[in-house]
């Protein structure tokens, strides 16, 4: 996970330096990428307001199956580029609050930064040129957030009659179009 590239304590011990580890933002556990950004408390709560909106229950046992949520649920492109701003929003404020607070004394607040993650979904959704699949679900999740929908375009329409056929004529349906037929 984060190819070992975020400077967590743990990251730095394993460099060999000498500290002790301690997660600064809930203050209970040795600091790694996975603790810190999915198993903290304080990170769990953020989480599970953020993913409200999206009608899910945060359970982070395997990454990857809540990565694809959006995908393996069928949504449009617009549920799916706000998923993904969702998560790459959650990781940057979680980053970005443990920095100021062990570097510059700045206590951290959920409700702010959920509202800075709100603010970054309206600015991905601004920007996104995504549509809905039309389901009443994905407006639900839209609404959560305070976004409209992009509809997908409807396909064209065209009326087609049928007319019965001459007296003593068989009128054949060869596009499959047949009355009783599923």
């Amino acid at each position: 996970f984060m190819h070992g590239k975020i400077v967590t304590d743990s990251l730095l011990q394993d460099k060999g330096f000498a500290l002790a580890s301690m997660c600064s933002l809930c203050g209970s556990n040795v600091e790694t990428p996975r603790h810190l950004f999915f198993e903290c408390s304080f990170s769990h709560q953020v989480w599970s307001l953020c993913l409200n909106w999206f009608g899910v229950i945060s359970n982070f046992d395997d990454i990857m199956t809540f990565f694809t949520y959006p995908i393996r649920k069928g949504y449009g492109s617009q549920i799916q580029l706000l998923w993904s701003g969702l998560i790459g929003a959650c990781l940057y404020c979680l980053w970005t609050t443990r920095n100021k607070l062990n570097f510059d004394d700045i206590q951290p607040s959920i409700t702010d930064i959920v509202r800075l993650i709100n603010c970054q979904l309206l600015v991905i959704h601004s920007l996104s040129r995504g549509n809905m699949k039309n389901f009443v679900e994905e407006l639900c999740i839209l609404r959560a957030i305070g976004l409209s929908g992009h509809p997908a375009k409807s396909p064209r329409v065209i009326e087609v009659l049928w007319k019965p056929p001459s007296l003593h004529w068989v009128k054949v349906n060869t596009d499959g179009a047949a009355r009783g037929s599923p």
